[in-house]
């Protein structure tokens, strides 16, 4: 069902105007990571497995030679290739069981997850996700890795940005095929509230949301 979703291109715009920001922290703790690793020498090849639309693909450009982001869903790569901004970066149809790269010939895979979840409870969301990344970190068979918890992000966001943020899970998605009049519903409850507590501002209020990431990092000798 998920993946049927993600290759729609009504998702696929909406994933891609809406979807949270970049997160430069993360960005920052992971180029980091690399120059320390690659002894501060020009870096070749960026490989983003799952890049989606490209929007967490694109600040790679200006620090690798070439980036190449590939993801399972057709419609997710048309958009990546609308938006693309940068000549150093390209986009295909590919999955990550058969990577289309040489081994040894990349000097960053990147790939971004996020954890969406039907359950209500937050905190059983939360540590679900802290779960997930164990078993991926745990999963790694190399000697060299490690794990970053918790690094705090904050950015703005407008009362239409959250609506149509929700509208850009996947969950939601699916909530809204299999009932369409409550899922719309539930969307006009949120704005309405929102709009409520901000009274005369709402449509000018820039509210700060506040994340955690998790970032998981390691290198092959």
């Amino acid at each position: 069902m998920a993946a049927q979703v993600f290759n729609t291109m009504p998702f696929s715009l909406l994933y891609h105007k809406y979807m949270i920001p970049v997160s430069n922290e993360v960005t920052s703790m992971v180029l980091s990571y690399v120059e320390e690793k690659t002894n501060g020498r020009p870096l070749d090849m960026a490989l983003d497995v799952g890049c989606g639309t490209g929007r967490y693909t694109l600040p790679l450009a200006p620090h690798f030679k070439k980036v190449l982001g590939i993801d399972i869903c057709d419609s997710q790569i048309n958009v990546a290739k609308r938006y693309n901004t940068a000549n150093n970066v390209s986009y295909m149809v590919a999955s990550a069981e058969r990577l289309p790269v040489e081994n040894n010939s990349v000097d960053l895979v990147w790939n971004l997850m996020w954890q969406q979840s039907t359950t209500p409870d937050l905190t059983q969301t939360g540590a679900h996700m802290l779960d997930q990344f164990q078993t991926l970190y745990e999963a790694i068979p190399l000697k060299d890795k490690k794990w970053v918890k918790d690094i705090p992000v904050k950015f703005q966001v407008s009362v239409p940005e959250i609506i149509g943020f929700i509208q850009s899970i996947c969950v939601f998605q699916i909530y809204l095929e299999k009932n369409e009049k409550e899922a719309k519903q539930f969307l006009a409850q949120t704005e309405e509230r929102m709009r409520d507590v901000l009274g005369e501002e709402a449509d000018s209020a820039r509210l700060n949301l506040h994340m955690k990431h998790y970032c998981v990092l390691a290198c092959k000798h």
